[in-house]
């Protein structure tokens, strides 16, 4: 589903703009020294002037860097000029983007205040590794909301249309399911057509186990009853891995049992031990 917007100028947001400075998001910035750093590493080396834009959406912090850059010929020892220096946030990029940080938390509050995910979508977060499909599923069941859904494209839309470009400029959402266990989403932008990209991060079970996205994921010490291990059982079968050691079976009725698991990526199998 694409996403719809409140008012026609944010539709010009996916055209580039070459011309406007671009915004990056440094969630580890606290410090000016922070700052300053990043907004070198993200400048843009264009003869000339140009100005960088560095934030802190967690901590809504915006600053603004001027960059001057002039190549130099090496051949006659000319080095190059690469000075980046903070300057005042003008108030357009100001304003946008505290608004955009009000918008924010009006959609990680929307998720966060509503009904776990029905179980005929997922119910579980162990559902979400290595499948697409269910997590296509779980972020459709908030974009069928109009609300959300302008709310979201608000959001970028708002920010692209002052910035042009935005780098790791991403919007997390924890959803939660039946079974007590919950799943971060990373919401990372609108394509050319209007349809919003995500990624699944991580999530927690009921027990405190940690969700990882990747096969490796699948190795270490984790808390499990007979549901756990089927789920997690589950996710190794999606990563193409086969669960040896341990099994259904040979873990007690009613009680939480620590396995230690190791994987083996050569032949695909993930070896447990019960510890407990």
């Amino acid at each position: 589903m694409r996403l719809r917007f409140k008012h026609l100028i944010y539709l010009v947001c996916f055209i580039a703009f070459q011309s406007q400075a671009k915004l990056v998001d440094c969630k580890s910035c606290n410090t000016t020294t922070d700052f300053l750093n990043n907004a070198k590493a993200n400048a843009q080396l264009i003869s000339g002037t140009s100005y960088i834009y560095v934030s802190n959406t967690n901590t809504e912090v915006i600053k603004k860097f001027r960059v001057r850059y002039e190549a130099g010929n090496p051949s006659y020892g000319e080095p190059s000029v690469f000075i980046v220096g903070e300057v005042a946030v003008d108030n357009t990029s100001y304003y946008t983007f505290k608004d955009a940080m009000g918008v924010k938390r009006s959609v990680t509050s929307f998720v966060d205040t509503s009904k776990d995910i029905p179980g005929d979508i997922a119910d579980s977060a162990w559902k979400m590794p290595a499948n697409s499909l269910a997590q296509n599923q779980v972020i459709n069941y908030y974009r069928d909301n109009q609300t959300w859904n302008e709310m979201v494209g608000n959001y970028f839309g708002s920010l692209l249309s002052v910035f042009g470009t935005l780098v790791n400029v991403n919007l997390t959402i924890t959803v939660k399911f039946a079974d007590g266990s919950n799943a971060d989403f990373a919401l990372t932008g609108i394509d050319h057509e209007g349809k919003l990209r995500f990624k699944f991060l991580k999530g927690t079970d009921k027990l405190g186990n940690t969700i990882g996205s990747k096969s490796s994921d699948l190795e270490g010490l984790f808390k499990t009853d007979k549901s756990t291990f089927q789920l997690y059982n589950g996710a190794a079968n999606r990563h193409n891995y086969i669960i040896t050691g341990v099994s259904t079976s040979t873990i007690p009725n009613g009680s939480v049992t620590i396995i230690d698991c190791h994987m083996d990526t050569v032949t695909k199998r993930v070896t447990c031990k019960r510890k407990s």
